[in-house]
């Protein structure tokens, strides 16, 4: 055997045995007493601990319950957790951040840790989900896992009133600081998108009968790359000036962007767009800053855009 099946096999013998001398174990496996000292090394090193009793009746025991024992942290995953736990208090719309802040504090609990934070978030600009919402995306988790139908009354964007809803719940996605539920619609006979807010979820709640899921289903077919909103591409092409030009240069606008400055200082910047409203959305948002070279739609539709924002100031 190598040196690893020889360590994962000492591994069995001390937790099924308990207490072993080194003869015994170098007998077990049929190696030199001085190979066995080198295993328990390995074993420490890879997270265990092995209690070692000298002198004429010494021997090795293994001190761990599970057989696979948790690695030690280093210094930097320690600081790592820490930070962590400072990014989920700073964002209370994660239903599960209590739960995960919880158990990391258990991992840190027994956990020599040097003081010197160096992660500080400001607090997230969209508020808590109420214990209203937790409840009901309790509910729709449960759902989800025992393939229970809901039903909902909710109120879509396009409609004036709430309305009841069957629905065959698959996956809740958590986006921008609010949560989903992907599920198909029994009246509708298609996947629709659900949001959890106390405009629009009324009521949630579990009905007897299940469903068979999809096995077909395949999430990335409802939703986008970077949104939840899956559109076909549009391909832009823009030159941004100053403050609008350096914070589309720090970030990933769209799909796959490439951009250039040039010697007056603007910046050439090409992506993809996913769909024709996000465009147009960012677009808007720059103002000034902004000048579309291409597609000559998106130009066309901006400039009706900004006609009927100048309508409502005229005087």
């Amino acid at each position: 055997m190598n040196r690893t099946a020889m360590c994962i096999r000492m591994l069995q013998l001390l937790k099924g045995r308990g207490f072993m001398s080194r003869e015994e174990i170098a007998a077990e496996l049929e190696v030199n007493i001085r190979n066995v000292a080198e295993y328990r090394k390995e074993l420490e090193a890879a997270g265990y601990t092995i209690l070692s009793v000298s002198g004429r009746y010494g021997g090795y025991s293994l001190l761990a319950d599970p057989l696979l024992a948790a690695a030690s942290l280093s210094e930097e995953e320690k600081q790592g957790l820490r930070e962590t736990l400072t990014y989920l208090k700073s964002h209370p719309d994660f239903i599960s951040g209590q739960v995960a802040a919880a158990a990391i504090d258990k991992m840190l609990s027994n956990t020599p840790l040097q003081e010197n934070h160096t992660g500080f978030y400001l607090s997230h600009e969209y508020a808590p989900i109420s214990p209203k919402m937790r409840t009901f995306i309790q509910i729709t988790k449960q759902a989800i896992k025992e393939r229970q139908c809901l039903e909902l009354n909710y109120r879509s964007m396009k409609d004036a009133q709430a309305k009841e809803i069957r629905v065959h719940p698959y996956e809740l996605i958590h986006y921008k600081g609010a949560y989903y539920c992907i599920a198909y619609s029994l009246s509708a006979k298609d996947f629709r998108t659900y949001k959890f807010s106390e405009e629009r979820m009324k009521e949630c709640c579990v009905l007897a009968n299940g469903f068979q899921r999809d096995n077909t289903f395949d999430l990335t077919d409802h939703i986008g790359t970077l949104g939840l909103v899956k559109n076909e591409l549009l391909a832009v092409e823009m030159e941004l000036y100053q403050e609008a030009a350096i914070f589309c240069a720090e970030r990933q606008i769209g799909l796959h962007p490439q951009f250039h400055w040039q010697k007056d200082g603007s910046l050439y910047y090409q992506t993809l767009f996913e769909g024709k409203q996000e465009a147009l959305s960012f677009i808007l948002s720059l103002g000034n800053q902004v000048r579309i070279h291409s597609p000559h739609s998106l130009c066309k539709e901006i400039k009706e855009q900004a006609q009927i924002m100048l309508a409502y100031y005229s005087e």
